[in-house]
């Protein structure tokens, strides 16, 4: 399993698909297999892809056991994560998983001579021509004058009213004082406009160039897991969160949830498919868990129920019908410190053991590992890199990390200061 890219939404791509080795011995490539590929959208049920071309071989290079697999507009018309698997007798399966971006924001991205979306927000930024102190004045001026009238044309209005209700005439003297009244709000309300210096405040307000420049500043100076520039700019289409940020699976937990623990939850998912949200996050958005998140560590269904083990465990048990929400790790914005970290995990010590391979790491604020900012698997020399082989960037401080490796026992959580 593994994140192949990014894919424009319901366009045709060659994707190359592979290693497919000899299910016996692990690694014998293998060359001349009919693959039946399957795709799944958004986690949804496996299905056969729509394009009918069969994969072949690729045989150009010196390594085997890839095949160039062909998708076509419908194979790829659903934004969010896309799974790709392949399965033949005598093979191991083969699974990788894109994510599927809509045509703007992927062409801004990744398109021949992209620009980004900075240069699309600067060039909004030149084109913007703010109005003149002379302009604001006038407009000013219009808005003053009609809020006067709209005063004006009800206070009219209450008048009519009363002397129609009242045709005899018993009220009005009453109705004149409330005018009268009234009419001196009127001229409190206009001389504190005659004293307000208002063009002055218009003119001392930030233009928009100052405005983006503060909140560029601001989000910089305290990124928090991560940040999107969302700001609407004249003359330019801007990128949302929904836009680039993969599909969100949705549940809630039993309303018989006596099973659960603080560590096992008994769920509505129907995902059938064992470890399928392994290694993912859950987030509950309501009950007594509302806002905590932890690593799923283990996932199964056992025909009624989605069972979801999570590590570090919650602080209780959910409560029954809480909401959650299960987000892909494949697709995230790390932290953004000024530090790169290599943080290598070794069998017997720090010293002179020997490096080891496929360690579940993640890194937390505090100890209690509620706060998790970066999560990755070791490599073949013990280094913890995420699933495009970087290392965690961080700021200078205290962190926790935390590991976790079948048939190994760690002191969790290792305890690291950095400057």
């Amino acid at each position: 399993m593994a994140f192949g890219g990014f894919l424009k939404q319901s366009t045709a791509v060659d994707i190359l698909i592979g290693p497919f080795v000899d299910e016996d011995d692990g690694k014998t490539a293998e060359t001349g297999l009919t693959l039946d590929v399957e795709l799944s959208k958004n986690g949804q049920a496996l299905a056969n892809k729509n394009d009918a071309t069969v994969p072949v071989h690729d045989a150009a290079g010196t390594v085997d056991g890839y095949y160039n697999c062909e998708l076509d507009a419908t194979d790829t018309n659903t934004v969010g994560q896309l799974t790709v698997v392949a399965h033949v007798a005598g093979a191991l399966p083969v699974r990788l998983d894109f994510q599927v971006v809509e045509t703007i924001p992927f062409d801004e991205l990744f398109k021949d001579a992209a620009t980004g979306i900075n240069a699309a927000c600067d060039t909004a930024l030149t084109d913007y021509d703010p109005p003149t102190k002379t302009e604001m004045d006038a407009a000013h001026a219009l808005l003053a004058t009609e809020a006067k009238q709209d005063i004006i044309d009800t206070n009219v209005d209450q008048i009519e009213t009363a002397v129609i209700t009242n045709a005899a005439g018993t009220d009005i003297a009453a109705d004149i004082i409330a005018v009268k009244a009234e009419t001196a709000l009127i001229v409190e309300d206009t001389s504190e406009l005659q004293t307000d210096d208002v063009p002055t405040l218009i003119a001392a307000l930030p233009t928009a160039e100052e405005t983006v420049d503060e909140f560029e500043t601001q989000s910089q100076a305290d990124p928090t897991g991560f940040h999107v520039n969302t700001m609407e700019v004249v003359g330019a289409t801007p990128l949302t969160l929904s836009d680039i940020r993969p599909e969100m699976v949705s549940s809630k937990t039993r309303d018989d949830n006596t099973a659960a623990t603080t560590s096992v939850i008994y769920t509505e998912l129907a995902e059938a498919t064992a470890d399928h949200y392994n290694n993912m996050t859950i987030v509950f958005t309501s009950g007594a868990l509302a806002g905590q998140s932890r690593r799923i560590s283990d996932y199964s269904h056992d025909g009624t129920d989605g069972i979801v083990t999570v590590f570090p465990a919650f602080t209780e048990a959910p409560d029954d019908d809480s909401t959650f929400i299960i987000t892909t790790p494949y697709f995230y914005m790390p932290l953004a410190g000024a530090l790169e970290i290599t943080y290598t995990v070794k069998i017997d010590d720090e010293d002179t053991g020997d490096p080891l391979a496929g360690v579940t790491v993640w890194i937390s604020t505090d100890s209690a590992g509620n706060n998790v900012v970066w999560s990755g698997t070791t490599d073949a020399n013990g280094i913890a890199v995420d699933a495009n082989d970087g290392k965690p960037w961080l700021d200078a401080g205290t962190y926790y990390f935390w590991r976790q490796k079948a048939g190994y026992i760690f002191t969790n959580p290792d305890t690291e200061v950095f400057s």
